[in-house]
């Protein structure tokens, strides 16, 4: 078993038809994960070691893995979290404050969207591998609200408000 392994990030949708991967990593780790020759991916809740061929960056981190040749392989690694190391990350990267909250203390908070607009009280949380769901009563029916980094822009623990921009249609679901 592979000891002290840090999340760095995940997985996204393939890139190209010759296997490479989006990737979206914590911008804390980012140096550590284009310096590094392995990282771990999840799956199945076990972290599986895969080697990177080529790593190349800018508005998105595009991943080409030892042995993922097509679109179809790197469709079965997407949205899978990212660990490496804890030895492969700097002490500037360790050192950073712990910034993930557990949402499952959300019950009773409100979710308020972009424009302001409160949606809901949250009734339930239900925990998915790739981020937590937030269940609300909204015009008279049961929604489920994906509570993912990239969804959730403000979170005020004091307030106990949750402010999100949802994308468009989600409540009409």
């Amino acid at each position: 078993m592979i000891e002290n392994l840090i999340k760095v990030g995940y997985t996204q949708k393939p890139h190209g038809l010759n296997g490479e991967l989006k990737f979206f990593i914590e911008e804390v780790y980012e140096d550590d994960f284009f310096a590094a020759d392995v990282v771990f991916i999840e799956i199945k809740q076990k972290p599986v070691p895969h080697f990177m061929e080529t790593v190349r960056g800018g508005n998105q981190i595009i991943v080409k893995l030892e042995d993922i040749k097509t679109r179809e392989a790197a469709q079965m690694l997407s949205s899978k979290t990212v660990l490496m190391k804890a030895t492969d990350l700097s002490e500037s990267a360790l050192s950073e404050p712990e910034t993930e909250f557990l949402y499952d203390k959300c019950v009773g908070f409100e979710i308020i969207d972009q424009e302001k607009e409160a949606i809901g009280i949250i009734k339930e949380m239900l925990e998915m591998p790739q981020q937590e769901i937030a269940v609300i009563d909204y015009a008279g029916r049961e929604v489920l609200i994906p509570l993912h980094p990239l969804l959730v822009k403000k979170l005020d623990v004091e307030a106990k408000k949750i402010f999100v921009e949802l994308p468009d249609g989600l409540l009409d679901l």
